[in-house]
């Protein structure tokens, strides 16, 4: 098999193909296994599992979990007025209407992307694409910003900044995935 680059080689060997699915989706009702964390969470974010779990979700649960912010952005995140809890910066539900129409196809608002159907431009606008970058690598000399926890764990397991060498990114993972059995029940 032929790859065109080596990242992309890289990839595939990562993947399912060549590697054994380690890491279980603690979600209840849910028995697969990934071969990374990463995978777990485009699975969890996906909203396939049939815990429940959704993106927004799990995001709640990283800020929770992440109190001394070394994945998240605290600068991306609002302060609760009461508790002082920070809470994701999230857009409100957007949904597109017919009035989306621009004469050819479905338009959206914020960035300019045409839709040939409403579906579709609704599921743009449901998609993490105008959400804020909460996510951050935690290595001091990177700092590449995330809108998702798939993208920040993609990162780490890409190993282009060899953050992963950092003890601490292997606990919070851990501490994630412990996490998330509560918050799924």
């Amino acid at each position: 098999m032929g790859f065109q680059n080596a990242i992309n080689m890289r990839h595939h060997l990562s993947s399912k193909h060549h590697l054994p699915a380690t890491v279980s989706c603690p979600g209840p009702g849910c028995n697969k296994s990934f071969v990374s964390y990463g995978a777990l969470v485009l699975h969890v974010g996906s909203g396939a599992c049939p815990s429940g779990m959704t993106r927004d979700r799990l995001n709640r649960l990283v800020i929770r979990k992440d109190t001394r912010h070394y994945t998240t952005n605290p600068d991306r995140l609002i302060e609760g007025p009461l508790d002082g809890r920070y809470e994701p910066s999230l857009p409100a539900e957007t949904w597109a209407t017919e009035r989306s129409w621009n004469g050819e196809e479905y338009e959206c608002l914020l960035c300019g992307w045409t839709f040939e159907t409403l579906a579709r431009l609704n599921k743009h606008l449901q998609s993490p694409r105008h959400a804020d970058k909460i996510y951050r690598c935690p290595k001091p000399d990177c700092r590449a910003e995330f809108r998702t926890l798939s993208g920040l764990c993609q990162h780490v397991e890409g190993g282009t900044c060899d953050v992963r060498t950092f003890r601490g990114v292997q606990n919070v993972m851990d501490s994630l995935t412990r996490g998330f059995n509560a918050l799924a029940t």
